[in-house]
This record gives structure tokens, sequence and C-alpha cells, in this order.
């Protein structure tokens, strides 16, 4: 399965939408051309550009998905129309009409997976309509650089409600530069697109980062597209500055290392060196799509990448990132062999909980107790890459996949996420684990998995499958134990 992380789109519902409801609005114009399209106006701000048709064909969206191969696209709305000049109480109406067909249109079209718009204007009324997209199902937001809209910063203490939100819901944030990057000396060549979307990015985040909100909300998972928008290139410099103010400013390094990035750079060169700069489990797939400076071919820059890398670009990252399986499926085909699994139960282990925690989350231990588990390497910071060699009803294997923990709460819970594919097809699914302490003082560990496989193991039938699957949970749970035999 092939994932484009960045990419733009106005459901035609919402247009529609927008000229029916306009007058609930006082402080939008809407400034239609002679094509039929209309920009906006908030708050007597200067005009936005008409809304692209690219941005809203749903045909031509797919045609071009299907010609460069990709299966599912993460889509944001676009900044012109985000509204932040809005007063708050309509930018918060704004943002919930804006969320509300966004993610109507994913849920009619499944190929596509939705980031929130908010009303960064005032960080409270941020926090509440990101909580709603949370419940509603939207995995994170897309936001702009400059949360007035024509200035503002991101490091703003006002929002830090909004902030506060983002780390409780483990939020995917897109920061994406503003139309205008309020800097005149780009206005001439093409510059604004060339050069403004990378300064105006540049300076946003290097504000989080050295303000430490990076750090403090790290459960949000900040995403930057252009490759990172210039940062992982003059990390150098940031950190002298750092070293200089060690007292003041935050780590550059460190931050650097928490983030995400896109591959949109248009050149092999330069994406080899982001790898090199932040590791190859940070960066995913990014087209930009429809905008021209984007990139049309987004595939190409992966050009002499091995198969593992590329790999992780187009899937591995961004599957866990939104909770995408990996099974999702590249073909009609393919999508009618897809089988479902669901497994509950509970063991209780002769240790304590604290000692069960820790070698869950140990790679040695668990490479010992996964049946068929060749090798399992960390790749970082709860995240690891798994060999398997598997007999599945007289069909043998191998699965290469990743395995990441998130959501970790010591020694109580946590969720696995497991992603990848072999001779034996593709899956992946996640499981809620949670350890508790018995009458006895031994620990008793709980499990939730679901997940999917397709290609050829799924045609020995779910029944089997799922009986397939219990023996391999006993068989895991046995090797557990005799972890903690001895004592």
């Amino acid at each position: 399965m092939i994932i484009d992380s960045h990419a733009h789109f106005i459901p035609p519902s919402l247009l529609a939408a927008i000229q029916d409801r306009a007058g609930e609005f006082a402080a939008l114009s809407l400034i239609h051309d002679e094509s039929g399209s209309f920009g906006f106006s908030f708050a007597g701000s200067k005009p936005t550009r008409p809304a692209s048709k690219m941005l809203s064909d749903t045909k031509g969206r797919l045609e071009w998905m299907d010609a460069n191969q990709i299966d599912r696209q993460v889509i944001g709305g676009w900044l012109d129309m985000f509204g932040y000049e809005l007063p708050v109480d309509e930018g918060q109406r704004w943002s919930a009409m804006i969320n509300e067909h966004l993610g109507q249109f994913c849920a009619e079209n499944d190929r596509f997976l939705p980031l929130a718009s908010l009303p960064m204007q005032n960080g409270i009324a941020a926090a509440t309509v990101l909580d709603q997209a949370h419940q509603n199902g939207f995995k994170g937001a897309m936001i702009g650089t400059q949360p007035k809209g024509k200035g503002g910063v991101l490091d703003d203490p006002e929002l830090t409600p909004f902030w506060e939100s983002a780390h409780r819901n483990g939020s995917v944030l897109f920061i994406h530069p503003v139309f205008d990057s309020g800097d005149d000396r780009v206005n001439d060549y093409g510059m604004n697109n060339a050069i403004g979307r990378i300064t105006d990015t540049l300076i946003a985040i290097s504000r989080i980062i050295y303000s430490g909100h990076v750090e403090t909300y790290h459960n949000a998972k900040i995403v930057i597209g252009i490759g990172g928008s210039a940062l992982p290139y003059v990390l150098g410099r940031m950190m002298r500055n750092y070293n200089l103010h060690k007292d003041t400013l935050a780590d550059p390094s460190k931050a650097l290392s928490m983030l995400y990035y896109d591959t949109l750079l248009h050149d092999p060169d330069a994406l080899a060196f982001l790898i090199r700069a932040v590791g190859i489990d940070r960066i995913m797939l990014g087209s930009d799509m429809p905008f021209p400076i984007g990139d049309p071919s987004p595939l190409a820059v992966l050009e002499g990448l091995d198969m593992a890398d590329r790999n992780k670009l187009v899937n591995g990252v961004a599957s866990q990132l939104f909770g995408l399986l990996s099974a999702a499926i590249q073909s009609d085909e393919a999508r009618r062999h897809i089988v479902n699994i669901e497994l509950n139960g509970s063991e209780q282990i002769n240790t304590s909980p604290v000692n069960l925690w820790e070698s869950v989350i140990d790679p040695v231990v668990l490479q010992r107790a996964i049946p068929g588990c060749i090798s399992m390497t960390e790749t970082g910071e709860g995240q690891y890459q798994m060999t398997l060699e598997l007999k599945v009803a007289a069909v043998g294997g191998s699965f290469e996949g990743a395995v990441s923990l998130s959501e970790m709460n010591p020694p109580h819970s946590c969720i696995i996420t497991v992603s990848g594919s072999g001779t034996l097809g593709t899956g992946g699914g996640n499981a809620t684990v949670a350890i508790t302490e018995g009458d006895d003082g031994n620990a008793l560990i709980s499990y939730q998995a679901q997940g999917e496989v397709s290609g050829l193991v799924a045609g020995v039938g779910q029944r089997i499958l799922m009986g397939v699957a219990k023996h391999l949970a006993r068989q895991f749970f046995t090797a557990l134990k005799k972890e903690f035999a001895a004592a």
C-alpha cells in the first residue's frame, strides 16, 4: 500500500454549503470570479485566490492517484480558507463546518483520510474543535504557521489549551505554511511558493522548538512539510545558538528527532540528506497535491532507495502515524480477499506488573516469546523491525513488519500496532494491552486485538486463521511464562 501523507482537498458539498450558509458568517465575504469559482475575504482581509477546481475534483484526484500507484491519501483543507481572521465564534463554527464535510467525504470515499481544520485564532476554541474532531474519528489536524492569518506565533501562551488538547489526544499536527509568508521580498519571480513557504515554516517551527513546545507536548505528532522546510540543513547553526543560550532555549537536535517529515524535496540527493539527518523512520511520502509547486510524480524522488527503505517511506511510517492497517488493498480483487481477526483474552504471569511490563517492551524477550520470530530490532523509541517465519495450514513463508508501542502508561497499559508483508501476504492490526495486579500479587495481562490479513494466507479462510491466531497466542504466553519460571 502506498500512502500520500500530504495533500489538500475541498469536498464539493462544502463549497455548496458555504454558498448556502454564507449569511451565517457576518465577517465573511465571497469573492466570485468569471469562471464560476470564488475566493474569500475574512473580516475585511485581502481576498484569497479563487478556489481551484482541482481542489474539489474527486474523479480527477482518484485518476491521478491511480496513475501514481497511490492507494490512500491524507487530505487537509485549503489553507487560504481556514479563516483565522474571523471572530472567535464565527471561526469555531467555520472550522466545524469544514470538518463536517471533510469527514463525510472521507467516510464515503475510503481512499482518503482527513485532517481537521481548527480556529487557531483562539486556543480554547481550537482545543474544543480538536477534541470534537477526535471524537468524530479524525487523527489530527492541519494547521497554519501563522495563527492570526497573517501574523501570530504558534508558541503564543494564549494557544496553550490547544497544545494541551493535542498532547492529550496524541494528535497528528501537520503544520503547513499559509499563503502570505509575511515577507514582501518573495512576491516576485514565483518566490512566494519557491522560498516563502519554506522561510515561513522554518520560522514557525524554530519558535516551537526553542520554546520547548515540541518536548513539552511530545504526544502530539508534529509533521513538517517540504522535507522539513530546511530545518535539518540549518541544525548546526540552530545548535550553535542553543549552546550560547542553554539556560533559556530547548535543544533543537532533540526536537528534530521527535518530528515527522515528508518527501516533498524534488531531489533524491536532498532526500538522502534528510534520511541521514533524521532517520528513515520519521519520513513519509508527500505530494502537496493539487498545487503546481508540489510533486506531480512523488515516487520518482525515491529512486535509488532499497526496498526496505522505500516501503517505510511509502507505507510503514504513515501506517503507524495515522493508524492505518498495512493490509489495506491495492486492487479491487484484493479487497474481496480480506480476513478480519479479533482476539481477546487474559493470562496470569508469575511475576509483578512492573517486571512483566519491562519484559513486554524488551525486544530480546519478545524475540524469544513471539512464535517464529527470527529477529526483532529496536529502530526508535517504542518502534521495532521484526522478521517472522511462520506456517499457516501447510502454507509456510516469511513476514517482514514494523511494530510500534503507543499510548504507553507504564506499567499498566499500551497499544501495540503491527504492520507488514511477506510471502504469506500482507497484514496489520493493533492490540490494547492492560497489566494489573492480582490478589496474589502476580501480574494479570489482558488484551483486545483486531487485525486484517490478505493475500495467500487469507485463502485458508477465517475459521482456520482464527484457530491459528489462538494457537500462536497460547505459544506466546507459554514462552512468556517461562521467562519467569525460575522466580
